[in-house]
């Protein structure tokens, strides 16, 4: 996307990766020991002992946002289990830990974990922080006062509005705790549904338009992006969202590319002058005319990092963000990659769960070069079948 004017960096991400892990065991956990790529790739930067280190034996809970969040839980207060595997594994205690882009605890049982999240950097994904990174126009006001705010007249002009409720815990991760309210909808069940996890709620306009994902890297004010992809958004029954992958192959036109990555450019750049944030990112959006309005920031590797090209890249994404967060001229490694956009894989459309077959049928839609009305056209008529609204066709 864009690069500063800057002098070449002597070395590549991939040479200093070499750095960080040449001669050193590496000891793989939590989200990092479920890639089958990351061993190999880890050897060949020179890691001679690589291992993956369960971080319990206890029942895994439901859901990416339960997992991540007890991940993190377990890392800041090892368990009897994950501490006598570290020194199973590691009897000398001299490995590194790679625990993945959500891990926001330093060291595990003195052991130091390569690319985890410093406190600001995690503190983003906050809504509060949000909302003003974003300028998404979002209120976000105790649940208890949910329910009067959206029967309110502030409401009732719009068409749809969109709930997210916030974890008492962590922040939020995906769409677990968003919902689409439409005009006629009560909100109660999407509030009781939310009192399990959350106090608080974040109440926005819904902007009717096509969902866009970003997904890049970011150093200083250099800003790397992929091209651009359609997010794969549905609204069920209740209201409650559903993005279970990306369209790749999209009808975006030169022009919208632009748009897109000038707008994430300037949030991305914003958070990082507050924060000092570097590494991988997501965005979500929603282009709406010549405009993309910016909902989301993720400061990590996200489920979509999946299909970008490594080979062309250079490096695995999760290694680059491990790299970028660790050496402090991150800068000057991503200027090279800032020459071209990160390409990636040729399949039309990517499912973050390919077993379920509840969206299976999304693989048949039709090629970019029917153009963007039939694509839309076919999700709306294809989900609707599936008692489901394709998002980018709410209330048209």
């Amino acid at each position: 996307m864009n690069a500063p004017s800057a002098q070449r960096s002597m070395t590549t991400p991939s040479e200093r990766l070499r750095q960080l892990v040449a001669g050193r065991r590496v000891l793989l956990t939590a989200s990092a020991a479920a890639s089958p790529i990351l061993p190999d790739q880890l050897r060949k930067a020179g890691a001679p002992d690589v291992r993956r280190v369960g971080l319990d034996p206890g029942p895994v809970p439901e859901g990416d946002w339960a997992s991540a969040v007890r991940a993190d839980r377990l890392l800041h207060n090892p368990s009897r289990h994950l501490i006598a595997a570290l020194s199973r594994d590691d009897p000398d205690g001299t490995a590194v830990v790679i625990a993945g882009s959500r891990a926001t605890t330093a060291s595990v049982a003195g052991r130091p974990v390569l690319g985890h999240r410093r406190p600001a950097w995690a503190d983003l994904e906050h809504r509060d922080v949000q909302a003003a990174l974003t300028r998404s126009g979002e209120t976000i006001l105790q649940l208890a006062d949910a329910r009067s705010l959206l029967q309110s007249r502030a409401f009732a002009h719009q068409t749809a509005v969109v709930l997210r409720g916030l974890p008492r815990t962590s922040p939020s991760l995906g769409s677990t705790h968003n919902f689409l309210l439409l005009t006629n909808d009560d909100p109660a069940t999407a509030l009781h549904d939310l009192a399990g996890d959350c106090d608080r709620v974040a109440v926005a306009p819904f902007a009717h338009g096509l969902p866009v994902t970003v997904y890049g890297f970011v150093a200083g004010r250099t800003v790397v992006t992929q091209l651009p992809v359609v997010a794969l958004l549905f609204r069920d029954r209740s209201g409650r969202l559903h993005a279970p992958g990306i369209l790749l192959d999209s009808a975006l036109s030169p022009a919208e590319i632009a748009t897109i990555e000038t707008e994430t450019a300037a949030v991305i750049i914003n958070a990082v002058s507050q924060s000092g944030y570097r590494g991988a990112f997501g965005v979500d959006g929603t282009l709406v005319g010549d405009q993309f309005l910016i909902h989301d920031f993720n400061a990590r590797v996200c489920a979509g990092f999946r299909a970008m090209d490594s080979e062309r890249l250079g490096i695995h994404p999760s290694l680059l963000d491990v790299v970028l967060r660790e050496c402090d001229d991150a800068e000057e490694l991503l200027v090279d990659l800032g020459r071209r956009p990160i390409a990636h894989e040729t399949q039309r459309a990517v499912l973050w769960e390919p077993s379920d077959e509840t969206f299976s049928w999304i693989a048949d839609i039709p090629p970019s070069d029917a153009g963007r009305e039939a694509q839309t056209a076919w999700l709306a008529r294809v989900a609707s079948q599936y008692a489901m609204t394709w998002a980018g066709k709410v209330g048209t």
